[in-house]
């Protein structure tokens, strides 16, 4: 069994994007996340983060809710926002990653947003 089949929700991708406003400006908009095969969902698992971890999280000035894993070819980046279908905790934004050597899994550090405005 590897660490695919443990991930059990599944997670899209939304990354902001600057969009020109035709009058010499831009702004700033969430698009989606696809990969190069257009795929836009991904397998993930919601875990919680150690005492520790959250201990050198605060230290460093970050506040994590979650360990997110993702399948390894899942294109996430720092600043990305994750939506889980269907979990009902809002929408969670990738603070840090951590991509192993062996590309069994993509773990994202996540601090929970919610609301319909400024998600970052």
């Amino acid at each position: 069994m590897g660490a695919v089949d443990l991930m059990n929700d599944v997670a899209s991708l939304r990354r902001a994007t600057r969009v020109e406003d035709d009058q010499g400006g831009w702004s700033e908009v969430l698009a989606p996340v696809a990969d190069s095969a257009g795929k836009v969902t991904w397998f993930v698992q919601v875990s919680q983060p150690t005492a520790t971890e959250r201990v050198l999280a605060d230290a460093d000035g970050q506040n994590i809710d979650a360990k997110l894993y993702l399948e390894p070819d899942c294109p996430v980046a720092v600043g990305d926002l994750v939506d889980i279908e269907g979990d009902g905790l809002g929408h969670w934004l990738v603070l840090s990653l951590l991509r192993p050597s062996r590309q069994v899994y993509v773990r994202a550090d996540c601090r929970r947003r919610q609301g319909e405005g400024d998600l970052r």
